[in-house]
């Protein structure tokens, strides 16, 4: 579409919602809005953030969310200020920190630092594995690549992982 202002309305409706087309629209009106200023409401006085509705503060949502700040990062570094390039980098040390703080000795990652230290999936281990690795990517910390290869051998034993117990992994971490 051309750039400019279009209008979605349903057929036999009087509603219609406008919407804009134009470079970089994105970036410029959704992308620090939708990721950390968002993210600086959930802070909270505790590492990580919280989770919508409560004050727990779950491996599962900080490695995804972590994996999206790392991929958004690499996507739109080049067209941030300094300032949106600090923001970006001071939550993506910050979900970093909190996976790291959740790490046991043996590797392992428990579900929540705060509330619960006996739950552990191979799931929720390898989703922060892969978050620990994507923020050594932007962050040259080194500790996170360690952390992340202290979780890996926890995982490498694992030969397969039938897909049914991945289900029932995931029902836990949202019951």
């Amino acid at each position: 579409l051309p750039e400019g202002t279009y209008f979605c309305r349903l057929q036999g409706s009087r509603l219609q919602t406008p919407f804009q087309v134009e470079p970089g629209i994105f970036r410029k009106k959704t992308l620090m809005l939708t990721s950390v200023c968002q993210l600086e409401m959930k802070k909270g006085d505790k590492m990580g953030w919280q989770d919508c509705g409560s004050d727990l503060r779950a491996v599962e949502g900080h490695a995804v969310q972590l994996l999206g700040l790392v991929e958004s990062f690499q996507a739109f570094e080049k067209e941030f200020t300094d300032r949106q390039r600090k923001q970006f980098l001071e939550h993506i040390v910050r979900g970093a920190d909190y996976l790291v703080l959740c790490q046991r000795k043996d590797g392992s990652f428990v579900n929540e630092y705060y509330a619960e230290h006996s739950h552990i999936s191979f799931t929720l281990c390898a989703l922060a594995v892969l978050a620990l690795t994507a923020a050594y990517e932007v962050s040259r910390n080194v500790a996170y690549l360690d952390h992340g290869k202290l979780g890996w051998k926890y995982l490498a034993p694992y030969e397969s992982y039938p897909g049914s117990e991945r289900l029932c992994e995931l029902k836990e971490t949202r019951s």
